[in-house]
């Protein structure tokens, strides 16, 4: 019997030094539909189970939400996601003449872990009158340990080299676009050899993924610009939290 239970105390012990895979983290989907006679809601977004980080990681991921779809009055309430969301519709549906206008506010996303790296990508699209709705694309980088957001000088340490590696991987991205070089030329607000790195720079399984929103480097009409750096070329310039380790 006391053998067993030193087997027991030992076992215990070595499971308390033992890190749990993503922190603990357990990734599940959380969804809010609306529909009325002129509004579609339809959001579908990553939330954090279990683990000490979860509540931090979600806390930055709603707020954002809020941001982008109901505006920083709304989202600075203390209201839940889904609570803000109904006060917009209640709000505009009280007006008579903005009733009439359709409000479609649409989100998907999805969840990389890599080592103690989090990575989580939003995708929303927001259309609330106008000529069209602006769809916007977001990496957040997180600590899975702590929740804590991840600077880019947290994750690369050169990024001169990285700027570098980005130029070409844009240029290449280029030569999938169904754009003539002159439609390029005039859609373009930077040249390709000077382009800035992107704010939204995140994780999957192949690499680092670049992502430019609408605006930001080019007209509209060029869209979204999102493409990746392998990790064969990107691991000599990320550190190690960047590098799965």
């Amino acid at each position: 019997m006391k053998k067993i239970w030193w087997f027991c105390f030992a076992a215990l012990l070595a499971s308390c030094g033992r890190e749990v895979p993503g922190g603990g983290l357990v990734w599940e989907n959380d969804t809010l539909s609306r529909s009325g006679a002129q509004d579609v809601v339809a959001l579908i977004y990553p939330v954090a189970r279990e683990g000490v980080a979860a509540d931090s990681i979600n806390r930055t991921i709603e707020t954002y939400l809020k941001q982008i779809f109901v505006g920083d009055s709304l989202a600075a309430t203390g209201a839940t996601l889904s609570q803000a969301v109904d006060s917009l519709l209640a709000e505009k549906n009280r007006d008579t003449v903005m009733a009439q206008r359709p409000y479609q506010l649409q989100c998907e996303g999805g969840v990389y872990t890599r080592g103690h790296l989090t990575s989580v990508w939003l995708q929303t699209y927001a259309f609330m009158g106008g000529a069209h709705g602006l769809m916007l694309g977001k990496y957040f980088n997180f600590d899975n340990r702590t929740g804590a957001q991840l600077p880019l000088e947290a994750l690369v340490t050169d990024t001169t080299r990285l700027s570098e590696l980005n130029r070409a991987a844009f240029r290449q991205s280029l030569t999938q676009r169904p754009f003539t070089q002159e439609e390029l030329d005039a859609y373009l607000f930077v040249k390709p050899d000077e382009l800035p790195l992107p704010q939204n720079i995140g994780f999957d399984s192949t690499g680092v993924k670049m992502l430019y929103n609408p605006y930001e480097i080019a007209a509209y009409v060029f869209g979204q610009s999102a493409y990746g750096i392998d990790y064969d070329r990107a691991e000599p310039v990320l550190r190690k939290i960047a590098r799965g380790k």
